[in-house]
């Protein structure tokens, strides 16, 4: 069928499929989104601690046992499910590339040029999955959701003012308004569905 031949309401209708699988992919994966958000605040938390009680120089340290092997195995566990999902349907969805480039560049902004940054850091290590949350849920028509990430560009420019041992705590805040309190919105979709 060209595209010549389809009314507007067809050719609506099938945006709106087309964004409902999207919507159905991101929901199933709320799972995922959640236990990064738990990760994030998870060492966030942590490492406050550790900075409270006199351990700042080893507190980075729960950064590098916790986010690199999330990222390892989020990493091969997509590349595994893609392969898959390339094998069904020839269409891609790049907002999860954009969410693994914002994976990419939070390793290399935390672990590589981390020192560069002084204190935008956070700010900079946060800004990239914040982007990607909005290009995320712009594309879902979660609009709700969108608001959740304009918070977080709020906390990650707070940081800017915050002194340097608060870090940790906002960038858990990030993540529970970023990641954490978005996939469980999905993952209760999901179930929602499931069950009816």
């Amino acid at each position: 069928m060209s595209n010549q031949n389809l009314t507007v309401e067809e050719s609506f209708e099938i945006i709106e499929k087309m964004i409902q699988k999207r919507k159905q992919a991101y929901e199933e994966n709320g799972l995922v989104i959640m236990v990064w958000g738990l990760l994030v605040m998870f060492a966030g938390c942590f490492q406050y601690f550790m900075i409270a009680n006199g351990q700042a120089e080893k507190s980075g340290l729960i950064w590098l046992f916790t986010m690199v092997p999330g990222f390892i195995i989020t990493f091969v566990a997509k590349m595994r499910e893609g392969r898959k999902e390339q094998a069904k349907t020839k269409q891609k969805d790049y907002t999860g590339l954009i969410w693994m480039v914002a994976g990419m560049m939070a390793l290399f902004t935390g672990f590589v040029f981390g020192e560069k940054f002084g204190i935008a850091f956070t700010a900079a290590l946060y800004f990239p999955f914040c982007i990607a949350g909005v290009a995320t849920w712009l594309r879902l028509r979660e609009f709700g959701l969108v608001l959740l990430s304009v918070l977080a560009i709020i906390f990650a420019y707070s940081s800017l003012f915050v002194e340097f041992r608060y870090h940790p705590l906002i960038a858990a805040a990030i993540a529970l308004v970023l990641m954490f309190i978005p996939g469980l919105k999905l993952y209760l979709d999901f179930k929602k569905k499931q069950n009816v």
